[in-house]
């Protein structure tokens, strides 16, 4: 079985997990020292998507990038919408 499993801690940095024969090989990714609130993955799961406080950033292609940083409010979950959009509360 091969797969990839995004995880976070309480601390300051995504971890991801890529599992092959039952072994989980993590990379931890750095986030600006943010404390990520809510993860999602792009309906093609090639995207994934983070925020902290007012700030959304996407992992892609092995890069973090803040894609906006002015969020109403404070973002404590995220869902991916059918067609592609990120939806926050």
């Amino acid at each position: 079985m091969v797969g990839l499993l995004a995880l976070f801690s309480l601390g300051s940095f995504l971890s991801l997990c890529k599992i092959e024969s039952g072994v989980c090989e993590r990379t931890e990714i750095v986030v600006s020292g943010a404390k990520v609130e809510g993860m999602i993955w792009d309906s093609d799961g090639s995207v994934l998507y983070g925020a902290s406080g007012t700030v959304l950033y996407k992992y892609d292609n092995d890069v973090v990038v803040k894609v906006c940083d002015d969020f109403p409010s404070q973002v404590e979950a995220l869902d991916m919408l059918a067609d592609g959009s990120v939806w926050f509360a």
